[in-house]
């Protein structure tokens, strides 16, 4: 990449077109169907949680394209809560799982406006990062079996 391009500001018909590459291609509302599917939340409560996805991915994609790398990269939920959102979302306590989850998002944006995220990630090595991305999988087969089997639960 040449020098000029680095940290240029986006053109709005080029922000334009990463919005609605946002919308249509990032897949943004996977997560939330999937969690409503099989935490069995009623239409209402499905709905919310996509717009809430949206909303969020939406603002964190604004700010992570603004202010931190200044690259149009398109931020959308992480399937590494899912097993979390889809049990409390069974047991009734989806509101407490989704205020946790947030407060963890505050505590790893403060880590990276500060720079301490990036010094923790130089500690960690590959089979640590590999072990945890694992272990996410695992935690989330179960569900993604189901799904690939007609909704057949195990």
């Amino acid at each position: 990449m040449s020098q000029e391009k680095v940290g240029k500001v986006s053109s709005w018909s080029q922000t334009l077109l990463v919005g609605i590459q946002h919308i249509f291609v990032a897949n943004v509302w996977l997560d939330p169907i999937f969690v409503a599917s099989a935490a069995g939340l009623s239409l209402s409560w499905s709905s919310n949680l996509v717009n809430a996805i949206f909303i969020v991915s939406g603002l964190v994609t604004i700010i992570q394209a603004t202010k931190l790398v200044r690259l149009p990269i398109i931020q959308g939920p992480s399937a590494s809560f899912d097993a979390l959102m889809i049990s409390s979302g069974k047991t009734g306590m989806l509101p407490t799982a989704s205020f946790s989850i947030l407060i963890s998002a505050l505590i790893v944006l403060l880590l990276s406006i500060t720079g301490g995220l990036t010094k923790m990630i130089k500690s960690l090595t590959p089979a640590i990062t590999g072990t945890i991305i694992f272990l996410v999988g695992i935690s989330l087969s179960e569900f993604t079996l189901s799904e690939f089997f007609w909704g057949k639960s195990w």
